[in-house]
């Protein structure tokens, strides 16, 4: 696996988390109101991770399945390969060649450190996840809120 996909799937995740971390401070009030009005923290910090469990289980299949697509459907055609000059394909022409390359199917293999990829960042996914919830629990109400500062 390349260099180039390992940092993009890590750019990715972080992002993504980022991303929660801004939800989470932009509805920071509104959470300290949800406490103030009588809710239990747990259940304030179980309506965070299951919103963000959710956004994650929704993008993560759509993201798969977008890039099986791309990959079954670019890679076939981005393979470019000059004539043989000697072997069994050198008496082919150039036009020949081409649609002989065209007509054989094309193998997509990935690799299996893709998939470990994948798995060690559905880790960090989750662990981002509970530690942005972790964080909503232990925020002070009167802090938020700013009674003190009447």
């Amino acid at each position: 696996m390349g260099l180039g996909t390992v940092v993009a799937l890590l750019l990715g995740t972080c992002s993504n988390a980022l991303m929660t971390w801004n939800s989470l401070r932009e509805r920071q009030i509104n959470f300290a109101v949800l406490r103030a009005l009588g809710t239990e923290p747990l259940l304030v910090t179980q309506m965070l991770a299951w919103e963000q469990g959710l956004i994650y289980l929704l993008a993560l299949p759509i993201g798969i399945t977008f890039g099986l697509l791309l990959t079954l459907t670019l890679i076939p055609n981005l393979i470019i390969s000059s004539t043989p000059v000697a072997g069994t394909l050198g008496n082919l022409s150039g036009v020949e060649y081409n649609l002989l390359q065209h007509t054989l199917p094309v193998r997509v293999q990935p690799p299996l450190s893709l998939v470990f990829t994948l798995l060690a960042l559905v880790g960090i996914a989750i662990l981002s996840v509970y530690l942005i919830a972790r964080s909503s629990r232990r925020t002070i109400l009167a802090q938020t809120i700013r009674l003190s500062q009447d």
